[in-house]
């Protein structure tokens, strides 16, 4: 089977297809999919596939923060109804809280990745 098909393979399982409709939609069988997915070097460049679908998605999102922020704030004037104005104060608070979380994690991940690198260095 030609790169090209496997190409077309990536394609359609990172943007969400699932086996069967990929395997319909490239012109290959359900088991060519299969022994596909069962390929390391598949399963590599499906994972690349899908972390650069992911990225870009990403990217989109973190355009549209801002006007979110916006709109969350113009909901905390004293102008609107109580229960807007908690709601989006509990929306607030939960996600800065998400945040916090994330920021820390990563910050801790990046710490145990510099360690593991100097563990690796110091074996060579």
């Amino acid at each position: 089977m030609g790169k090209n098909v496997d190409d077309q393979l990536v394609t359609a399982l990172s943007t969400g297809m699932g086996p069967t409709a990929a395997a319909k939609a490239c012109g290959v069988s359900r088991s060519t999919v299969n022994r596909r997915l069962g390929e390391e070097r598949f399963q590599v460049l499906l994972a690349q596939a899908r972390a650069e679908a992911l990225e870009m998605v990403l990217g989109k999102f973190t355009a549209l923060m801002e006007q979110a922020v916006k709109a969350v704030a113009s909901a905390l004037v004293d102008e609107a109804p109580i229960r807007v104005r908690l709601a989006a104060a509990k929306m607030l608070l939960e996600v800065r809280g998400q945040l916090a979380e994330s920021v820390d994690r990563d910050r801790r991940l990046g710490a145990i990745e510099k360690r593991l690198g100097m563990a690796e260095e110091a074996k060579r």
